[in-house]
């Protein structure tokens, strides 16, 4: 059988491909997490407690509490490029 050309890749390659690209979401999304604990540990919480990460990422907040969500516009104290 001929291989179609460029898929010369095996399959352990890109499971390994796709495990370290699940891996990196994880991290980033675990320290983002992390991030806002430090600025807002109720909301950091909620968030570590309800943010799934894995093969999908998914917020499953919990059906029995309410969640409201209220948000406002602020200025960012970030240097923005300049």
């Amino acid at each position: 059988m001929v291989e179609p050309s460029g898929a010369t890749e095996d399959h352990s390659s890109q499971q390994s491909d796709s495990e370290r690209a699940r891996l990196a979401v994880t991290k980033r999304v675990k320290a983002a997490i992390g991030n806002i604990t430090e600025y807002h540990p109720i909301l950091g919480y909620h968030l570590g407690v309800t943010i799934r990460t894995g093969a999908r990422c998914a917020y499953h907040p919990d059906p029995e509490r309410q969640v409201s969500w209220a948000t406002s516009a602020t200025t960012s104290t970030r240097n923005e490029g300049g």
